[in-house]
């Protein structure tokens, strides 16, 4: 058996490790005017930051509602996190190492060209709301979250009146998550995440194991298509991913105060729904002897139908059952086929049917979204290094009313992801392969969120089908970049610490 490390949960901020789970959610980013106040009312606040155990909690509770097959549980509870920018850190006396990220030290707004955002020819991003310049960018990033919109208000509220003039707010953003899961595009998000390595205090693992030990899947397998990943992926202080996966890597470097804790990129995308679907019907007509309709050309850009079915295991039409089933909606490789898998759940053990082939990609193309950002056994352009060491942890939340309601108002995708590395997994991911024709196939952008350099954001792929291969271009940037930043989220300890007098 695998030894895997016990995670700190009463240092680990919750958001982190799990996500809080909830319907609503409320983004604050304040800049401090009167530092050494300011401060001492943030130290006061840290004990209420929600910690892995309390979330854990949570989710226990939710499953449990779940087993029973009673209503999702409503929780009267503001969970908190708390994030700090590199600007933010200098102000509070903290050093900067020379290792430290250098992605993070210099802000995001530094990385704007290379992550594909508009910019002026200076490299300066254009159209942010939040985060284009020092004096626009949080010194302090605060995500509240709960069950009932008015207590994350009524939190807020309190929680400035409690830091006075010592503050200004610059940024106040409240976000949602649609009880179907579904994004403004209309399809279902959020389907796909790894599964953490490690135990907690009670001995037990954070992520579920649900196979038979006697599978040999069990040991890099937390159920079917969720991936066992070694925490330091994630979370400083721990063992990071190796190529192989059931050895752990060495610790990535990080500063003391950052023990227990991650980056966060935050990122706030705008969706342009009628032009996604303009497109997909102009490319429909377009490619009218491929068969294929605009519904269909937007599942294959996404890799699932809208209600989540993969197109990998039903590429024809969306099976509401197998949406519907978290061991077979996302049970499938690319290059190989799967073979059937059994777990065991609350006691009951079923048979997971395995999967098919999809090397040429006939079902689910090589530019689909899904395929581009995690490739998982197909080869790529990083040769023998495991694609697993490339994933985040990707907490999203939307902003804005839906099309059909308000199709006027701005709307959009608030992109939240945890890494040890912003270089090596969020902009590799966004860089390297989103916004690239070439990686990690010769294929085509990746048709959601890719990035292109050609004029009118002319995005490029290429639609294999058995019959034969399509070559196409579409126009338009349906998902925009308005704003973002980078933040370190430590340990309750190391907020202690950075919050703390310390002689200054």
């Amino acid at each position: 058996m695998i030894d895997e490390p016990t995670l700190n949960e009463t240092d680990i901020q919750g958001h982190l490790a799990t996500g809080f789970g909830t319907l609503h959610s409320l983004f604050l980013g304040i800049k401090l005017i009167e530092v050494n106040q300011a401060r001492a009312f943030l130290l006061s606040e840290v004990d209420n930051v929600t910690t892995l155990s309390k979330t854990q909690e949570k989710r226990s509770e939710r499953r449990a509602a779940f087993a029973a097959g009673q209503e999702r549980p409503i929780f009267n509870e503001v969970m908190m996190a708390i994030g700090l920018s590199a600007i933010g850190l200098r102000k509070l006396g903290v050093t900067l190492e020379a290792n430290l990220d250098q992605n993070f030290v210099n802000g995001m707004a530094a990385d704007a060209a290379t992550l594909g955002d508009t910019t002026d020819t200076s490299g300066n991003p254009q159209k942010w709301v939040i985060g284009d310049t020092p004096e626009n960018t949080p010194d302090v990033f605060i995500i509240l979250a709960g069950e009932v919109e008015a207590k994350l208000h009524q939190a807020a509220d309190a929680l400035l009146d409690k830091l006075g003039n010592t503050v200004d707010l610059i940024y106040d953003q409240p976000a949602y998550r649609r009880r179907d899961n579904k994004e403004h595009f209309g399809f279902n998000d959020g389907i796909s995440q790894p599964g953490l390595r490690g135990r907690l205090s009670d001995g037990t693992f954070l992520a579920r194991r649900l196979l038979p030990e006697d599978d040999p899947r069990h040991e890099i397998l937390a159920q079917p298509g969720k991936p066992l990943i070694w925490p330091g992926q994630f979370i400083f202080g721990y063992p990071s991913q190796n190529e192989n996966p059931r050895i752990p890597g060495a610790e990535r470097p990080f500063p003391q105060w950052l023990r227990n804790g991650s980056f966060l990129v935050f990122r706030r995308l705008r969706q342009d729904v009628e032009m996604f679907r303009s497109a997909f019907d102009k490319l429909a007509k377009n490619l009218s002897n491929s068969g294929l309709t605009a519904d269909m050309l937007m599942a294959k850009a996404v890799g699932r139908w809208p209600d989540g079915t993969p197109l990998a295991v039903s590429p024809d039409t969306p099976d509401p059952h197998l949406a519907g089933d978290i061991f077979r909606n996302n049970y499938f490789s690319f290059s190989a086929p799967q073979a059937d898998i059994e777990v065991t759940d609350n006691g009951e053990s079923r048979t997971i049917p395995g999967t098919k082939s999809d090397l040429f990609g006939f079902r689910c193309p090589a530019i689909a979204h899904i395929r581009k950002i995690n490739p998982r056994d197909d080869i790529t352009d990083i040769g023998t290094e495991d694609t697993l060491s490339k994933m985040i942890l990707r907490r999203g939340m939307l902003f804005g009313a839906d099309f059909e309601t308000e199709p006027e108002a701005e709307r959009g995708l608030l992109f939240l992801s945890y890494q040890t590395s912003i270089d090596l997994q969020f902009v590799f991911l966004q860089k390297n392969w989103a916004n690239s024709v070439k990686r990690p196939s010769s294929s085509g952008h990746d048709m959601i969120i890719g990035k292109s350099s050609l004029p009118n954001g002319e995005r490029q792929g290429r639609l294999p089908l058995p019959s034969k291969e399509f070559e196409f271009k579409l126009n338009g940037n349906w998902v925009e970049t308005s704003g973002g930043g980078y933040f370190a989220v430590p340990g309750i300890a190391g907020l202690r610490f950075i919050f703390s007098d310390r002689g200054l």
